[in-house]
Protein backbone atom coordinates (compact mmCIF):
# COMPACT_ATOMS: atom_id res chain seq x y z
CA UNK A 1 0.00 0.00 0.00
CA UNK A 2 1.09 3.45 -1.11
CA UNK A 3 0.55 6.58 1.15
CA UNK A 4 0.76 10.26 -0.03
CA UNK A 5 3.73 11.78 -0.68
CA UNK A 6 5.53 8.44 -2.45
CA UNK A 7 7.49 9.08 -5.12
CA UNK A 8 7.65 7.34 -8.30
CA UNK A 9 9.24 7.19 -11.49
CA UNK A 10 7.00 7.29 -15.05
CA UNK A 11 8.49 6.86 -17.99
CA UNK A 12 7.11 8.81 -20.93
CA UNK A 13 6.14 6.35 -23.89
CA UNK A 14 3.40 6.73 -26.59
CA UNK A 15 0.91 9.75 -26.59
CA UNK A 16 2.28 11.31 -23.66
CA UNK A 17 6.12 11.07 -25.22
CA UNK A 18 4.79 12.24 -28.74
CA UNK A 19 2.83 15.60 -27.20
CA UNK A 20 5.65 16.04 -24.96
CA UNK A 21 8.25 15.92 -27.77
CA UNK A 22 5.72 18.24 -30.34
CA UNK A 23 5.48 20.93 -27.70
CA UNK A 24 9.48 21.27 -27.49
CA UNK A 25 9.40 21.23 -31.10
CA UNK A 26 7.24 24.35 -30.93
CA UNK A 27 9.36 25.89 -28.37
CA UNK A 28 12.61 25.33 -30.22
CA UNK A 29 10.95 26.90 -33.47
CA UNK A 30 9.75 29.77 -31.58
CA UNK A 31 13.21 30.11 -29.79
CA UNK A 32 14.92 29.87 -33.58
CA UNK A 33 12.59 32.71 -34.52
CA UNK A 34 13.23 34.90 -30.73
CA UNK A 35 17.01 34.26 -31.68
CA UNK A 36 16.81 35.68 -35.55
CA UNK A 37 14.90 38.53 -34.92
CA UNK A 38 17.15 39.70 -32.15
CA UNK A 39 19.95 39.24 -34.68
CA UNK A 40 18.18 41.47 -36.79
CA UNK A 41 17.53 43.70 -34.12
CA UNK A 42 21.29 43.57 -33.29
CA UNK A 43 22.44 44.27 -36.65
CA UNK A 44 20.32 47.28 -36.81
CA UNK A 45 21.74 48.57 -33.56
CA UNK A 46 25.09 48.05 -34.32
CA UNK A 47 24.60 50.05 -38.32
CA UNK A 48 23.56 53.23 -36.56
CA UNK A 49 26.07 55.66 -36.31
CA UNK A 50 24.43 58.09 -33.66
CA UNK A 51 26.46 58.35 -30.65
CA UNK A 52 23.93 56.76 -29.10
CA UNK A 53 24.22 53.11 -30.60
CA UNK A 54 28.09 53.15 -29.23
CA UNK A 55 25.78 53.17 -25.33
CA UNK A 56 24.78 49.96 -23.80
CA UNK A 57 22.16 48.92 -25.36
CA UNK A 58 18.43 46.75 -24.44
CA UNK A 59 19.13 44.04 -27.14
CA UNK A 60 21.05 41.17 -26.49
CA UNK A 61 24.00 40.02 -28.67
CA UNK A 62 22.96 36.69 -30.71
CA UNK A 63 24.81 33.53 -29.85
CA UNK A 64 27.12 32.61 -32.77
CA UNK A 65 25.94 28.95 -32.60
CA UNK A 66 22.22 28.02 -31.91
CA UNK A 67 21.31 26.64 -28.83
CA UNK A 68 18.16 24.46 -30.04
CA UNK A 69 19.79 21.66 -31.62
CA UNK A 70 20.55 20.84 -28.32
CA UNK A 71 18.94 16.59 -27.36
CA UNK A 72 16.47 17.12 -24.52
CA UNK A 73 15.99 13.94 -22.73
CA UNK A 74 12.53 13.66 -21.04
CA UNK A 75 11.72 10.09 -20.61
CA UNK A 76 11.81 9.10 -17.16
CA UNK A 77 9.92 11.69 -14.71
CA UNK A 78 9.53 11.71 -11.11
CA UNK A 79 6.05 11.94 -9.55
CA UNK A 80 4.91 11.98 -5.65
CA UNK A 81 0.98 10.53 -4.88
CA UNK A 82 -0.75 13.67 -3.99
CA UNK A 83 -4.41 11.66 -3.04
CA UNK A 84 -4.78 7.95 -2.30
CA UNK A 85 -8.59 7.69 -3.69
CA UNK A 86 -11.22 4.94 -2.84
CA UNK A 87 -11.43 2.57 -5.73
CA UNK A 88 -7.35 2.01 -5.29
CA UNK A 89 -6.12 4.58 -7.51
CA UNK A 90 -3.80 6.96 -6.96
CA UNK A 91 -3.47 10.84 -8.04
CA UNK A 92 0.00 11.61 -9.14
CA UNK A 93 1.91 14.67 -10.26
CA UNK A 94 5.52 15.64 -10.89
CA UNK A 95 7.86 17.67 -12.68
CA UNK A 96 11.44 17.45 -14.27
CA UNK A 97 13.68 20.54 -15.15
CA UNK A 98 15.70 20.86 -18.76
CA UNK A 99 17.27 23.53 -20.40
CA UNK A 100 16.40 24.64 -23.82
CA UNK A 101 17.94 27.44 -25.81
CA UNK A 102 19.70 28.32 -22.48
CA UNK A 103 16.14 28.98 -21.25
CA UNK A 104 14.97 26.57 -17.65
CA UNK A 105 11.90 24.29 -18.75
CA UNK A 106 9.79 21.82 -17.20
CA UNK A 107 7.97 18.81 -17.69
CA UNK A 108 4.86 18.65 -15.81
CA UNK A 109 3.01 14.94 -15.92
CA UNK A 110 -0.15 14.30 -13.85
CA UNK A 111 -2.62 11.30 -14.09
CA UNK A 112 -4.42 8.64 -11.80
CA UNK A 113 -2.79 5.25 -11.45
CA UNK A 114 -4.47 1.67 -10.42
CA UNK A 115 -2.27 -0.06 -7.77
CA UNK A 116 -1.41 -3.31 -9.51
CA UNK A 117 0.45 -0.91 -12.10
CA UNK A 118 2.60 0.47 -9.84
CA UNK A 119 6.22 -0.94 -10.00
CA UNK A 120 9.84 -0.08 -8.34
CA UNK A 121 11.61 0.39 -11.41
CA UNK A 122 9.03 2.39 -13.33
CA UNK A 123 5.52 3.32 -14.71
CA UNK A 124 4.86 3.63 -18.27
CA UNK A 125 3.20 6.46 -19.06
CA UNK A 126 0.39 4.48 -21.07
CA UNK A 127 -0.49 2.64 -17.11
CA UNK A 128 -1.95 6.11 -16.40
CA UNK A 129 -5.66 7.06 -16.07
CA UNK A 130 -6.30 10.76 -17.69
CA UNK A 131 -2.93 11.39 -18.36
CA UNK A 132 -1.43 14.53 -18.91
CA UNK A 133 1.47 15.99 -19.93
CA UNK A 134 2.48 20.02 -20.45
CA UNK A 135 5.83 21.90 -21.06
CA UNK A 136 6.22 25.18 -19.07
CA UNK A 137 8.76 27.83 -19.11
CA UNK A 138 10.40 28.42 -16.13
CA UNK A 139 10.67 32.25 -15.85
CA UNK A 140 13.25 34.11 -13.62
CA UNK A 141 12.11 37.74 -12.63
CA UNK A 142 13.68 40.84 -10.45
CA UNK A 143 11.55 39.59 -7.26
CA UNK A 144 11.87 35.88 -7.35
CA UNK A 145 11.58 32.81 -9.12
CA UNK A 146 7.82 32.04 -10.43
CA UNK A 147 6.91 28.79 -10.95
Amino acid sequence: VRKEGDMLLINLEGSLLKNAEMKVAVIKKLLEQIEKENELLYKSKQNLTLPLASQESDVRKPSSESKTDEKIEIKNIPVKIVERQDNETYRVNGHQKFLLGGREFKVLVTGLLRAQDIRDEGISSEKLIDGEVDVLSVRKNEVGVRE
